[in-house]
């Protein structure tokens, strides 16, 4: 929480942020499911390996948990008044 505190002292894109952290989860997902050819014509080596690293830790249940609180911080800040709110709690219940 600490780091995404700065990111945003930073003036970071809170929608481009969590659009971020979902891309990155939906690799996580793909590789989940053997279909880590795709993800790997996305990224560099040495970043598929990283994500291979967290798929690993991840069950598939916690990961579609995380990514469907993520989209739901997404849609809820359209409508926040604190726009880093939604994504502050996504964080937390993730």
């Amino acid at each position: 929480m600490k780091n995404l505190l700065l990111e945003f002292d930073k003036g970071v894109n809170i929608k481009e942020l969590t659009l971020s952290f979902m891309d990155m989860l939906r690799q996580i997902f793909l590789i989940k499911h053997d279909l880590g050819s795709m993800v790997k014509n996305e990224v560099a080596l040495e970043k598929y390996k990283i994500l291979e690293n967290l798929a690993d830790k991840f069950e598939m249940d916690q990961l579609i948990h995380v990514l469907d609180v993520f989209q739901k911080s997404l849609e809820q800040g359209r409508f926040a008044s604190i726009t880093s709110l939604p994504l502050e709690i996504a964080v937390v219940e993730s």
